[in-house]
């Protein structure tokens, strides 16, 4: 078939403009975050009886793979410097699962992590919480 331009018709004209915005790199954990937040967005437009939970499903979800990411910026810098150093970790960095990362018998690591005021620590083998530790000192 001739196309429009042949038949004596005007050429039909395109424009398109370049939006600065931000992209993430497609990591595992970020399509995860993504697949996860859809399928949750999805169901609570669906006419459940009681549905509440999908603001609460997306925060804890969210926060999960905000360690996920912490997790993984931690091995791919370990493994960069050899497992040299030491980490200093601000928020967050008090969650069980780093926790046992940094603990982890088979690469253990020096860290330094702020603690919440509820956090027990071992002290002279005692448990006791990190805010009356801090108020030794």
């Amino acid at each position: 078939m001739p196309c429009a331009y042949a038949k004596g018709m005007a050429m039909p004209k395109t424009d398109s403009f370049v939006v600065e915005t931000d992209v993430h790199f497609p990591t595992d954990y970020n399509l995860l975050w993504d697949s996860a937040r859809k399928c949750i967005d999805i169901a609570g437009k669906l006419p459940v009886a009681d549905w509440r939970k999908a603001k609460h499903w997306k925060h804890t979800l969210k926060g999960l793979m905000r360690t996920v990411g912490k997790i993984s910026a931690m091995e791919m810098v370990s493994q960069a410097t050899q497992r040299r150093g030491i980490w200093v970790i601000d928020r967050g960095g008090d969650r069980n699962v780093l926790f046992n990362r940094l603990l982890d018998k088979q690469a253990p690591q020096e860290f330094i992590i702020r603690l919440v005021r509820d956090r027990n620590l071992i002290h002279r083998r005692k448990k006791q919480l990190a805010l009356a530790l801090a108020h030794r000192c």
